[in-house]
């Protein structure tokens, strides 16, 4: 029994149509073709549809459904066109009824794929960044979606999709500062293609500087001090620094390093010199230096070398003019100035070159202090 009252529904080129389900006798009518074409097929029948190429065919299978349910099939046909439909009913022996009424319906344009958040984009990276973006890509007409592609621009910038969520990744270490443009595109199965830019600029990097040096240090044997390098360096960029310490008598200091904070201690009596160097992202560099003296702060001056051979150094324990007055064993007096300016980084050199060999006494005044010792010349 042929069809009748068939509704139609139309999306893009996708054509549902749905209609009710006829008997074969007592029999479920085993399935239905789909005769369409965008020519009129008011003269089609049963003796000519073979012969007519212009004539598209789709069988839906139908054995399952009672008469009077609903059946429901869509079909694929060409884009912004008037299209003609007919449906015959078959049995499983492929004995067709009479055609149907003739029903027309228009289908409409195509729409390309559609990108969430649509729309192009322009972004800034600092030399060092990595960014995502995320996207989501549908087609509006329910089509099929192709794999989406994607021209970078430069190496900096990767996608990859699992299903319809894309995302493209611009890692801007891996390029050289400069503006560059990515495009990520979707076409449906019947073409229809749809882009968005990603306009991108690596900024050039900023080298680390340093903000303030570090200052001389003295301190004790087993005494500490922990300095903060965030108060030292800086970057523009805003990137984390790394840093590395160097030291020229790594006898004298242990140091640790815990992210911005370096902790420095005194390990043996001595001088060193402390090269901190901050890096950053693009290995730019900046650094600074600083002594250490770790001495003996029991006493207020060291009195080196000791023995000596052609001159001695007094090195006081703080800044300040000082009394010095050295005397032979015999008593006699080989060196005196009551105004020695002397410090820690600043010893004071004493021409010892024309003492006889002996055991000296040298006498230290200053900051309301005196210190006395000997020293040996050879």
């Amino acid at each position: 029994v042929a069809s009748t009252s068939i509704e139609a529904s139309v999306v893009s080129n996708i054509i549902t149509l749905t209609w009710e389900a006829t008997a074969n006798g007592k029999y479920n009518t085993y399935g239905y073709n789909i005769f369409f074409s965008k020519n009129d097929l008011s003269d089609l029948n049963e003796s000519n549809i073979a012969n007519d190429s212009n004539v598209s065919k789709v069988f839906v299978r139908a054995d399952d459904i009672a008469p009077g349910e609903s059946v429901t099939k869509s079909v694929n046909a060409s884009f912004d066109a008037d299209i003609y439909i007919r449906i015959q009913a078959v049995n499983n022996f492929g004995d067709g009824s009479l055609l149907s009424k003739q029903i027309k319906v228009r289908t409409l344009t195509n729409n390309a794929p559609v990108f969430d958040p649509a729309g192009s984009m322009e972004v800034s990276l600092r030399s060092f960044d990595k960014q995502e973006y995320e996207f989501t890509v549908s087609d509006p007409d329910g089509h099929k979606v192709n794999q989406c592609k994607f021209e970078g621009g430069s190496d900096a910038a990767t996608h990859s999709q699992t299903g319809n969520k894309v995302t493209v990744e611009i890692d801007a270490k891996k390029a050289v500062p400069g503006t560059y443009k990515a495009t990520l595109s979707a076409s449906d199965e019947y073409g229809a293609i749809t882009s968005i830019d990603i306009t991108y600029t690596i900024l050039p990097n900023t080298p680390p500087t340093v903000i303030k040096g570090l200052e001389n240090m003295v301190f004790g044997k087993g005494e500490s001090i922990t300095v903060n390098l965030t108060e030292h360096f800086k970057d523009a960029d805003g990137e984390k620094l790394s840093y590395t310490i160097e030291s020229s008598e790594s006898v004298v200091t242990d140091y640790g390093l815990v992210d911005n904070t370096l902790t420095l201690s005194g390990r043996t009596f001595g001088t060193t010199q402390i090269t901190i160097t901050a890096m950053d992202a693009q290995k730019e560099k900046a650094a600074t230096s600083f002594t250490v003296l770790v001495r003996d702060k029991k006493v207020p001056a060291d009195i080196y070398p000791n023995p000596a051979r052609d001159y001695v150094y007094v090195r006081t324990g703080a800044d300040g003019n000082y009394s010095v007055t050295i005397t032979s064993a015999q008593g006699g007096e080989v060196f005196s100035n009551t105004s020695v300016a002397a410090g820690p980084f600043n010893p004071y050199k004493v021409d010892a070159t024309s003492w006889d060999a002996g055991v000296y006494t040298v006498v230290l005044k200053g900051n309301g202090s005196e210190y006395k010792t000997t020293v040996v010349k050879l």
